[in-house]
């Protein structure tokens, strides 16, 4: 209760501090993203005209309104430990979603379906499901259900940064505990001119993007804009299609120097063909172990586990939209206040035989959803010695699934991160959160201490405890209630130049009361793999990521492996031991800068794994059954899926600062490998794209 009266007080100190504001605000706030001002903005103190109403000022001689707009200011950030990367860098990277993206973070990996638009798992020093928060602008978008996030129901094209706190630190950003956490810092809608951009994407398979963005200045202190995205992919394997729809608008209101307002709307729509994959069983019944692999990689040999049955397929539907509203004040140079209120919608639609004409498998309907409304204040104070950022937010969900109707609970969290600069080569990151999630309290603190014996060189040593909520499932089918709790170390090392960026990290996970879902198999009543149920295990795990780009004369050089000792226990490989993306580029400026180009090869590699299962009722991938009383449970199939090798043949050119154009000839040594078992990978083919900017 006390903190429910600590959140109100900070929200009405918040009107009080905003009614206050008289002094105009210097200086940009300093963070990990870098905001340039717009040059169509000027110096309050110059004799002007208002550069967003465009109109010359005859009256020269007279000093005239003019605005200095205010962006969302980020993650407080500046240890070896914190990663950031613009879009604009991201632009020169093969990709086609953000999955792909992920594969070029550092300790990054994408669990890659094959299918292009198909649910497929981000990971990030061996974490996913369940483990990371998603956020847009500091706005969670995860699906309150589930506790993950399905990446293509997600425009990540209108994005300007990334941002990736520690994993020792993620955790006081969110009200699950999750963490690792992925800020996606959005583009500012106000421009000083019309402003249009077009991203295509043709491939393989009746594969195909459109993307468009336009924004503009609406009147001289209103902005908008709006964008869509539209992904389609046929049929490679049978039952196997996907697509759908994104969009959202977005506007802004200067209404002074000190005070701006928000506003979006956020919509999707997609739909997944579920075919289960290869099914591995059938193809070893009917065929000689020699010719395993010439079968699975064969569309039109291979059988999947679920076929097409006229028009009883099996697919799911995701929907869901967000309305959301923020303000924006700084006063007295020194305090960045920000108040958001939105509303979300998420529901997952499960359907089998829908129809009931197939004899074959059972009819199944399943609506699975949440809604929730929240309120989030966050309080920014920066001075010469200390940074303060501190974050009150209060979340009302429901959950609205078919076994579990009308689950409503409140959630709330408050957290507090304080970076210390007593000399400009140390600083110390002290932070800790105090919150409640459904039946979890969630509480935890940290500390990140960071030298720079050298310019542009960082050494970073952090810990962190944590109590993370289990999964809305574990709180259904389990008795007894408990957190799960982290303790998680890490030390980096990094180093930034013009020419060389590395980091090399290193890193602890340790949990209890971690529960892990199994399987007991096909039900009586619906043929699909569903989640049975949760056993309770103890976790330890050690991992090394490296990160490197480097740069000589016309030649990059990228490195980006990741390596994982144990998960759950030493004998078990849940996700491949190591994974590894790599490229070797010449990059060069020709034409009197009029083309940079960069072209090369993309090298993607993961270790064997074990098989698994994927429910999509509730985002679980599972590796284990409990086929006895025993309380033991067993792996589902202890045969490993064999390595993956993948090199891609990428251009990438951009035309003048307005076009980029791509071209890939994916697979260029047509091997057959799974990502994800058992969904064969592309196979060898050529891919084109463009992004187009257009200034009106």
């Amino acid at each position: 209760m006390h903190l429910k009266f600590i959140i109100i007080s900070l929200v009405l100190s918040y009107g009080i501090a905003t009614a206050q504001i008289s002094d105009p605000f210097g200086d940009q706030l300093a963070d990990s993203v870098t905001v340039k001002t717009d040059s169509t903005f000027t110096d309050s103190n110059s004799v002007q005209a208002d550069s967003l109403l465009g109109i010359p000022d005859s009256l020269s001689n007279v000093i005239v309104d003019t605005l200095k707009p205010i962006v969302y200011s980020g993650i407080l950030g500046s240890s070896a430990s914190f990663f950031s990367i613009s879009k604009k860098e991201l632009n020169y990277e093969d990709y086609r979603s953000f999955g792909d993206l992920s594969n070029f973070l550092p300790g990054g990996f994408y669990e890659n379906p094959g299918l292009s638009g198909h649910t497929g798992e981000v990971y990030f020093n061996g974490l996913g499901y369940q483990e990371i928060t998603a956020a847009m602008d500091g706005d969670n978008i995860n699906n309150r259900l589930t506790n993950t996030f399905n990446f293509n129901n997600f425009d990540y094209e209108n994005i300007k940064a990334i941002e990736i706190p520690s994993i020792t630190k993620g955790f006081i950003y969110n009200i699950e505990g999750n963490p690792v956490y992925l800020n996606f810092v959005k583009e500012d809608t106000l421009r000083s001119e019309p402003f249009t951009r077009v991203r295509y994407l043709q491939g393989p398979d009746d594969e195909g993007l459109v993307n468009g963005h336009f924004a503009r200045v609406i009147t001289g202190r209103l902005s908008g804009g709006f964008s869509f995205s539209n992904v389609q992919s046929g049929q490679r394997y049978e039952n196997s299609d996907a697509g759908g729809w994104t969009a959202s608008a977005n506007l802004k209101y200067v209404y002074s120097n000190n005070l701006n307002l928000f506003a979006s709307y956020n919509f999707y729509n997609t739909k997944s063909e579920l075919n289960g994959g290869i099914d591995i069983e059938q193809i070893e019944a009917l065929y000689l172990p020699q010719d395993y692999e010439e079968v699975i990689f064969n569309p039109r040999a291979a059988e999947v586990v679920f076929p097409y049955q006229s028009i009883s397929t099996r697919y799911v539907k995701y929907e869901g939209e967000k309305y959301h509203f923020r303000s924006i004040a700084r006063f007295l140079g020194l305090f960045y206040t920000q108040l958001d209120v939105d509303y979300s919608y998420n529901k997952i639609k499960f359907r089998q035989n829908e129809r009931g004409l197939s004899s074959e498998f059972p009819r199944v309907v399943e609506d699975n959803g949440d809604k929730s409304y929240s309120v989030t204040l966050r309080q920014k104070l920066t001075t010469n010695i200390v940074k303060l950022d501190l974050i009150a937010s209060y979340r009302n969900e429901t959950i609205e699934a078919e076994e579990y109707p009308n689950v409503v609970s409140d959630n709330y969290f408050l957290s507090a991160d304080a970076l210390f600069e007593p000399f400009e080569f140390v600083n110390v990151n002290l932070f800790a959160k105090l919150g409640r999630y459904r039946k979890y309290n969630t509480n935890g603190s940290g500390l990140i201490a960071t030298i720079s014996p050298l310019k542009n060189f960082k050494i970073s040593a952090a810990t962190s405890y944590n109590e993370q909520a289990q999964p809305f499932m574990v709180n259904s089918l389990s008795s007894e209630e408990k957190p799960v709790r982290n303790i998680i170390n890490e030390i980096a090392v990094s180093f930034k130049s013009n020419n060389i960026q590395t980091r090399l990290s290193g890193y602890t996970i340790s949990k209890d009361n971690y529960s892990i879902p199994y399987s007991n198999g096909f039900t009586d009543t619906s043929s699909y793999y569903l989640l049975s149920g949760y056993k309770e295990v103890d976790y330890f795990r050690i991992g090394v990521s490296f990160y490197s780009k480097v740069r000589w004369k016309f030649i990059e050089l990228f490195l980006n492996p990741s390596y994982n000792f144990t998960e759950y226990n030493s004998q078990d490989k849940f996700l491949p031991e190591l994974t590894f993306t790599g490229g070797l580029y010449y990059r060069n400026v020709h034409f009197n800068n009029n083309l940079n180009i960069k072209t090369g090869f993309n090298l993607r590699y993961n270790s064997e794994q074990l098989y698994s299962l994927y429910d999509y009722r509730y985002n679980e991938r599972i590796y284990h059954s409990l086929p006895d009383n025993s309380g033991n449970p067993k792996l589902l199939n202890q045969t490993p899926i064999s390595s993956g090798l993948n090199i891609d043949f990428v251009v990438i050119a951009e035309l003048q600062r307005a076009a980029i154009v791509y071209f890939a000839f994916e697979n260029i040594l047509d091997e057959n490998h799974y990502v994800l078992p058992y969904y064969p990978m592309y196979s060898r083919g050529f891919r084109i794209g463009f992004n187009w900017k257009l200034y009106n």
